[in-house]
Order: structure tokens, then C-alpha cells, then sequence
């Protein structure tokens, strides 16, 4: 079991390494990238999983039913582990801070993380006070580094960030 853990999850790592820098490791690889660009998959798992499953059901006729399962699940766990480590290699934060002055979080994002942000005025329902929110998407260093920033400097806002995958735009991926 262990030998089948291994020869699923050190290729997978390495496939999808490969394909976060635009490249591929030759094989079922290069039909499944352009798979993927012809047919406008999102995920390159999905279409390495499409390609591949045409091999293991060709291997139907030349190797024995236990095989064929075993290859079955271990590309399903590829298609899995491929599509995890890219989204997470390329994951970003969209930020969300809501503050009384959106003066010093934007100066820091544009001026020293070179990020551009966007600021909206809302209303506080528990105070009734008007706030600021400042919206903006950093990777997941830049996010630590506001985060530290907001703290050390005592600066009185509400932080919320999520993870986000699909980012595209000027100082991401290409739109």
C-alpha cells in the first residue's frame, strides 16, 4: 500500500509543479494540456483525468481486473492531488478591512506591497458610525505582511480575508 501511496503522490506533486509553471513531463501530459486549452477545462486534473482514462480502459484488454482497479483509483487520486497542489501554489487572499480611516491600510498596499485597492463607505449597525472598507487582493505573504502591518501600528480595523484561487489581472495571471 505504501509502494502505491508513493508512485500516486510523487508524480502527482511533481505533475502539477510542472504545470504551475506552464511546462508538462511528456507522456498523457501534453494531450491533457491541450485538452485543457481546446476544450476550456479549468482544471488541468480534470483533462489529465479524461486522457488517462482512456489508457486504463484500454488496459481492460491487456492486464488482469485487479490492475485496472488499482490504476483506476490511483488516477482518480491524481486528478485530486494535482488540482490541490496547483490551487494551492497559485492561491491568493482577496482582504477585506474595514476601518474609521482607510488612508494608512491603502498607502501600505499601494505604496509598499504595490497592490492597488478599492475603498467603499458603509455604515456600522451596531454604532451607526461611518467606516471605510478597503478591498483588495494580495498573495498570501502580501496578507501576512498587512496583517502585521495593522497590528504594530495599533490601527483600529476589522480584518477579513479568504482564500481565493482564480486570480487574474494586472500583477496575476493573465486575464
Amino acid at each position: 500500500m505504501l509502494e502505491f501511496i508513493l508512485a500516486v503522490s510523487l508524480p502527482s506533486a511533481g505533475s502539477a509543479l510542472l504545470f504551475h509553471l506552464g511546462a508538462s513531463s511528456g507522456g498523457t501530459d501534453i494531450p491533457a494540456t491541450i485538452l485543457k486549452k481546446y476544450a476550456h477545462l479549468q482544471n488541468i486534473g480534470v483533462a489529465l483525468f479524461r486522457i488517462d482514462l482512456v489508457m486504463v480502459a484500454l488496459a481492460v484488454f491487456v492486464f488482469d481486473l485487479q490492475s485496472v482497479l488499482y490504476s483506476t483509483v490511483g488516477l482518480a487520486v491524481k486528478t485530486f492531488l494535482i488540482d490541490d497542489i496547483t490551487g494551492s501554489i497559485s492561491m491568493c487572499k482577496s482582504v477585506k478591512v474595514v476601518c474609521a480611516d482607510a488612508g494608512p491600510v491603502c498607502d501600505y498596499v499601494t505604496r509598499t506591497l504595490g497592490r492597488s485597492a478599492t475603498v467603499s463607505q458603509a455604515k456600522s449597525a451596531c454604532t451607526g458610525t461611518e467606516q471605510s472598507i478597503v478591498f483588495t487582493t494580495l498573495t498570501r505573504r502580501q496578507a501576512g505582511q498587512l496583517q502585521l502591518y495593522i497590528r504594530q501600528n495599533a490601527l483600529p480595523a476589522f480584518i477579513s480575508m479568504s482564500s481565493t484561487v482564480d486570480v487574474s489581472g494586472r500583477g496575476f495571471s493573465s486575464v
